[in-house]
């Protein structure tokens, strides 16, 4: 990837964001988001994968958000993984954000995350659960959603 386009997709992913992280803000919460190292769920020594592009911890739950501007099911999968290998031992809650321009924008992804999120629940019971949502660039009102579903996590979760 350039260095040009995934200075492009940081600025989609922030601002995409900015609501996630003023609800949280408005509650109080510290959050993680971003490349650093107190944002990585570790594999072993130097690999890792990001821990969401933004992530709110609590004491009963992980509360994760994930936006895709160039990227795809992985985001989804990784958690799955996680949980099962026992890396993660806290419940967590994905909100899967998915950047549209156009209606066919990531269908594919789509229909492939609602494909594995069953089997994932199945799988890992009451330490997973999520929502796949798109959202339209450019139209902030389209996140509305999502951030109220969100907002209703960390409220459950306080």
């Amino acid at each position: 990837m350039s260095t040009s386009s995934r200075i492009s997709r940081q600025k989609i992913e922030a601002r995409a964001l900015e609501p996630f992280k003023a609800a949280a803000n408005e509650r109080g919460l510290p959050f993680h988001h971003g490349q650093g190292h107190e944002n990585r769920l570790p594999i072993r020594r130097n690999v890792y994968f990001q821990f969401g592009d933004l992530r709110v911890e609590m004491p009963g739950v992980t509360v994760i958000v994930e936006v895709e501007s160039g990227g795809g099911i992985t985001n989804l999968v990784k958690y799955w993984e996680a949980i099962a290998s026992q890396r993660l031992n806290k419940p967590v809650r994905l909100l899967h954000l998915f950047r549209q321009t156009s209606e066919n924008d990531y269908a594919a992804h789509i229909k492939i995350w609602k494909f594995l999120f069953p089997l994932m629940k199945e799988s890992l019971g009451e330490m997973f659960d999520g929502a796949c949502m798109a959202y339209r660039e450019g139209a902030p009102e389209s996140l509305e959603p999502a951030v109220s579903l969100f907002k209703q996590w960390l409220q459950e979760n306080v």
